[in-house]
């Protein structure tokens, strides 16, 4: 356990860094104006150690109060305290990728796993393949996500409305390279109980999600121009 004043800090809080996760207190004598828009560098959650008329506030949306609920705090999206009464205390529970190793039908693979206050030996016991999955595409190989989906086939989508079928790991390294090639190594979330291929596979660059939408949205337009000047064949 550290213990961190804001004399030490030169930050407008003390700190107690605990076993995952740390304890911030904000004293009711910090000035307002020291309560700057700020981001972080880190995804994250924060709730309050005791009932509090603080608030938080996220760039573009209103004030709300924080409580003993977990509040999440996506990395590097601007955001501020609002000073409220007496002193507050919260609870920070950062959120990091890590890579854990582990044996699966005699082989060793590499597992991209988000971690919440977490201990390996958690990820280890329970399985890694139940939870989301946030990582850059580089990061992953044909292994982790036959693994992940628990199937040696899968699709992952393309830039347009169509996926790419992948086999093996030739083909995932096809679809990769275009992928760094076209929008560099793009972060990206795997959740295994989502629909369909984007939501099971998500693609997080904007660049890449405009293509997509400008492709369908192009393809939907040509599609309408076709049917107002087509009777279907029907003449």
């Amino acid at each position: 356990m550290v213990d961190q004043t804001s004399q030490v800090t030169g930050r407008p809080y003390s700190e107690i860094n605990e076993d995952g996760y740390v304890i911030r207190e904000f004293s009711q004598d910090t000035p307002s104006f020291e309560l700057v828009w700020h981001r972080d560098k880190e995804d994250r959650y924060v709730q309050a150690n005791h009932d509090t008329d603080w608030e938080f506030q996220l760039d573009n949306q209103l004030p709300q109060k924080i409580t003993k609920n977990k509040l999440f705090i996506p990395k590097e999206t601007y955001h501020r305290l609002i000073k409220g009464t007496g002193n507050l205390s919260v609870k920070i529970f950062k959120l990091w990728i890590v890579t854990v190793k582990y044996v699966i039908a005699k082989h060793l693979v590499t597992v991209i796993a988000v971690i919440v206050n977490m201990k390996l030996s958690d990820i280890l016991l329970e399985g890694w393949n139940d939870r989301d999955v946030r990582g850059k595409i580089s990061d992953l190989s044909y292994d982790i996500l036959s693994s992940y989906f628990e199937s040696e086939r899968f699709n992952l989508p393309n830039d347009d409305d169509s996926s790419r079928t992948i086999f093996n790991q030739s083909d995932f390294e096809h679809y990769r390279d275009k992928i760094i090639k076209r929008y560099g190594d793009v972060e990206v979330e795997l959740d295994k109980e989502g629909q369909f291929d984007d939501d099971r596979f998500k693609i997080l660059d904007k660049k890449f999600l405009k293509d997509k939408a400008d492709y369908i949205k192009a393809k939907g337009a040509a599609l309408d121009r076709w049917r107002q000047s087509s009777n279907y064949g029907l003449d």
